[in-house]
């Protein structure tokens, strides 16, 4: 059985799902949501950067944040070192589109904490909205993905920086 985050499980098929528990748990659904949405970033990143692989995965493994502040990283800056500055108009925030709905306040990822924090539940019509906004910057993502001849439901090709000499 594929598991629900590996690549083979495909990033459609993941929303298909996470849909399907709207109706009968929202909070689950907004859940995972926000899991496949830093997913989606992160894959993005491994996937459009031509950084080794092994030293990208290391960097993102250690990364947590969304934006960076002035003492951590976030992935926002990670985007632009690997991805921002190679491909025209592919800004953080302009692929996201909608980030305002994500991290603005009430947005979808302050519903994220306060389930996984412990402070209540949402509605059926919240947590669709929240679910809508990560999908939305998802499927932004797999656009500028297949832009540049990209799939990010495709197994990587591993990347080092060695030289090979024949």
């Amino acid at each position: 059985m594929t598991s629900l985050f590996s690549v083979g499980y495909g990033s459609e098929n993941r929303e298909r799902y996470i849909n399907s528990l709207l109706e009968n748990d929202p909070t689950i659904a907004l859940i995972l949501a926000s899991v496949h949405f830093e997913w989606t970033i992160k894959r993005a990143i491994l996937t459009l950067s031509s950084a080794p692989s092994k030293s990208l995965r290391e960097k993102l493994e250690s990364t947590y944040l969304l934006l960076s502040n002035n003492k951590l990283v976030g992935l926002d800056e990670i985007w632009h070192q690997e991805v921002g500055i190679s491909i025209k108009n592919a800004s953080f925030d302009k692929i996201i589109g909608n980030l305002t709905l994500i991290l603005g306040e009430g947005g979808a990822k302050s519903l994220r904490g306060k389930i996984i924090h412990g402070n209540g539940t949402i509605s059926k019509a919240v947590a669709r909205e929240a679910v809508s906004s990560y999908f939305v910057a998802c499927e932004n993502i797999r656009k500028l993905a297949k832009r540049n001849g990209k799939n990010l439901d495709q197994k990587l090709r591993p990347r080092s920086n060695r030289k090979i000499t024949i």
